[in-house]
């Protein structure tokens, strides 16, 4: 009589974990079905994953290398990382970036062929060299 209680309290408690598991799937799905109406009438889109790559440059815009060349040849001394951005900023030129001066100083350190740091956050033009 024992063992007959116990194995239909286990069959129970599987039916109820069933009847629950349905229900959860249930709810879910009429969840999703309400946050997509709701973003539809707040006129927003839905939140989702973006794909992150390389942005290309506005159109007609000259690339950021360029202008921080010209920027430091003009100076013909070295300027600071604040500096060359806040006349980076004065030519106009628009970025997507989060910050603009981590994508500056980035690119100043990567590109030695043109720009030599003399100072921490300080840079200068590199003299072209004759071959």
């Amino acid at each position: 009589m024992k063992t007959t209680k116990t194995i239909s309290e286990v069959i129970e408690k599987e039916v109820r974990l069933q009847v629950l598991k349905e229900q959860k799937a249930r709810l879910e799905k009429e969840l999703r079905l309400t946050e997509a109406e709701i973003t539809k009438l707040e006129s927003r889109k839905p939140l989702r994953k973006v794909a992150r790559g390389p942005v290309p440059r506005i159109r007609g815009q000259r690339s950021l290398r360029l202008i921080a060349l010209g920027i430091l040849k003009r100076a013909k001394k070295p300027l600071h990382i604040d500096e060359i951005l806040k006349r980076v900023k004065r030519t106009g030129y628009r970025s997507r970036a989060k910050s603009l001066r981590v994508v500056l100083y980035n690119m100043l350190i990567v590109n030695r062929r043109f720009f030599r740091r003399v100072a921490e956050g300080t840079f200068e033009a590199v003299k072209p060299q004759n071959k």
